[in-house]
C-alpha cells in the first residue's frame, strides 16, 4: 500500500490551497465579486419568473454555469473559469435565439441540432447582429457592445481550446492566487 499516494492527503492539501486562493480573492476583491453575485442573483430571479417557459432551463444553466466561473476563478482556477464563463455566453445566446426560434430548440432538445457560434454571430441574420437588436431597441448604436461580446468570446474560446499561452500548467501558472 505505500507504493500508491495518500489520496486523502492529496486531496486535503489541494483543498486547503484552494481555500488560501478562495479567501485572497475575497480579501482582495470582495466588492466586484459581490458585485458580480448581485447581478448574477437577479438573472436567477429573472430567470425564476420565466419557470413555464421550456426554453427556461437554458438559462438556469447559464446561472449556474456564471456560478461556477466565478467559484472557481476565486479558487485560482482561472483556465476552468475561463471555459465555464464561454459556455455561459454561448448558452445565454442560444436561449435568446431558441425563444425567437421553437423549432431548432426542440430539434436541439433531442440532439438534432447544433447550436454554432457562427450562427448567433452572423451579421445579417444572427443575435449579434444590429439588425436583430434594432427590432427590439429601434436606431440601436451598439457597435461597441456587439464588438466586447465577440473579443469575450474569442478570449474565453483561446482558453477552451488550449492554446499554448491560454494552457495553466506553463510558466507555473499552477492553482495559485493571481492578482
Amino acid at each position: 500500500m505505500t507504493k500508491f499516494l495518500d489520496i486523502k492527503k492529496v486531496m486535503e492539501k489541494s483543498a486547503e490551497s484552494l481555500t488560501e486562493n478562495t479567501m485572497k480573492t475575497v480579501d482582495n476583491h470582495g466588492e466586484l465579486y459581490a458585485e458580480m453575485l448581485h447581478y448574477l442573483e437577479m438573472l436567477n430571479l429573472w430567470s425564476n419568473k420565466l419557470e413555464k417557459y421550456e426554453p427556461n432551463a437554458v438559462l438556469k444553466e447559464v446561472c449556474y454555469d456564471l456560478l461556477s466561473s466565478l467559484y472557481i476563478a476565486a479558487q485560482g482556477m482561472y483556465r476552468n473559469a475561463y471555459i465555464c464563463l464561454r459556455s455561459a455566453l454561448e448558452l445565454g445566446m442560444s436561449f435568446i435565439y431558441f425563444i425567437d426560434r421553437n423549432y431548432e430548440y426542440l430539434l436541439w432538445k433531442v440532439n438534432d441540432y447544433d447550436m454554432k457560434w457562427s450562427t448567433l454571430k452572423d451579421n445579417e441574420k444572427g443575435l449579434l447582429s444590429k439588425k436583430y437588436f434594432s427590432l427590439f431597441l429601434g436606431d440601436f448604436q451598439g457597435d461597441d457592445l456587439i464588438e466586447k461580446f465577440k473579443s469575450v468570446y474569442k478570449e474565453c474560446s483561446e482558453y477552451v481550446h488550449g492554446k499554448y499561452k491560454y494552457m495553466h500548467t506553463i510558466e507555473d501558472q499552477k492553482i495559485h492566487y493571481q492578482k
